[in-house]
């Protein structure tokens, strides 16, 4: 169990994509430095917030309902979002949840 923890954690640490942990209300748990990296802020900035304030204000309401459709169903879902990087521009972005 050690081993694969260690993979996991180089894996997560190592990717060149974003990787945010959410709960299942969409406040933020964990990133990794790409996440970081995106956003252009350290990773406690990051931490706590919720994704709805991690997306341009037009994208808010469809972030929302993603999020209780996930909650509802505890399915797996695939969608497109745009994230905010810190300085204002919009990026867009492939988003996988998944319930553990």
């Amino acid at each position: 169990m050690r081993e694969s923890e260690r993979q996991f954690t180089r894996l997560f640490e190592s990717s060149p994509d974003a990787i945010f942990v959410e709960d299942l209300q969409g406040n933020v748990l964990d990133v990794n430095p790409a996440a970081c990296r995106l956003h252009g802020v350290e990773r406690q900035q990051l931490i706590g917030r919720n994704a709805r304030d991690l997306v341009p204000p037009e994208k808010r309401e469809e972030v929302a309902k993603q999020q209780t459709r996930l909650e509802e169903t505890k399915k797996i879902t695939l969608a497109r979002k745009q994230e905010l990087e810190q300085k204002g521009t919009a990026l867009t972005e492939q988003v996988e949840q998944a319930l553990s």
